[in-house]
């Protein structure tokens, strides 16, 4: 009896440090993959083009994704999802100078298609999202809130950082996301933030003076960020090696994903 437990203790090590062996030699392998730019899913290496069109594919699925679970979740539509058309600086400043003085919504000054939550779209587009790729445009991630901001994402910005080791170096990639393929590749996104009430031509049950008081407020303040040019963020995204947009948990109790910036 003692010579058979001796034999199952023996056993029963050998198998542990056989699989720790195996998960190490896994790991290494995975991680050589990453390094060499393959995508596991494929076992090749994405174009540099194909491997934008994937990343904003992502992105925009991010917003989408998370604005419509928000929407289920709470029954609130206050986050919004659009597309818009790509505009210069030029015109996104006439355009704020002309919607303060008009009476069109914040998504017919700046002609904003909403894709997200489904369930509040007019007309929706199925070709937005399948062709997207195809022309520049701007994602558009708002609320429909009183005093809510607007974040404008043109893809003309967007742009893969080439010198990567520093962003490896400063931005711990985790060994599970590693295996993931992340640690690679890392893009550059320049967003627009503006105050949305500057643009809108919504009350909010607010009274006419408590409107303009709040349009006014917005105005001064979008007008201002902008010629400061504080109302311009460059912010960076970690994208695996088949194009994928590293998430995180947003804390906010609904343990729901979004891009996590770096």
């Amino acid at each position: 009896m003692q010579i058979y437990k001796g034999n199952l203790l023996y056993f029963l090590i050998s198998i542990v440090v056989l699989s720790l062996i195996a998960i190490y030699f896994h790991i290494s392998w995975r991680f050589s993959q990453v390094d060499a730019g393959i995508c596991p899913a494929e076992g090749r290496i994405l174009s540099g083009d194909e491997l934008r069109k994937r990343m904003l594919k992502d992105f925009v699925r991010i917003h989408v994704d998370f604005t419509d679970i928000y929407y289920r979740i709470l029954r609130s539509g206050s986050w919004r999802v659009g597309i818009s058309p790509d505009l210069s600086r030029v015109d996104v400043k006439r355009l704020i100078r002309e919607s303060y003085g008009n009476e069109k919504s914040f998504e017919e000054n700046f002609s904003i298609d909403v894709i997200a939550p489904s369930e509040v779209v007019v007309t929706y587009k199925e070709s937005l999202i399948i062709d997207f790729p195809k022309k520049h445009f701007s994602l558009v991630f708002f609320t429909d809130d009183k005093s809510g901001l607007a974040r404008f994402i043109s893809t003309k910005s967007v742009y893969e950082i080439e010198n990567d080791d520093d962003y490896k170096k400063r931005y711990k990639i985790s060994l599970f996301d590693g295996c993931r393929g992340f640690g690679k590749n890392f893009y550059s996104l320049k967003s627009l933030i503006i105050h949305k009430d500057c643009c809108d031509n919504k009350f909010y049950r607010q009274t006419i003076r408590e409107y303009m008081k709040n349009k006014r407020e917005a105005y001064r303040d979008t007008v201002e960020e902008f010629d400061r040019g504080v109302a311009f963020h460059s912010q960076v995204v970690a994208v695996s090696n088949c194009g994928n947009v590293m998430t995180e948990k947003v804390e906010n109790g609904l343990n729901l994903d979004f891009v996590k910036w770096m």
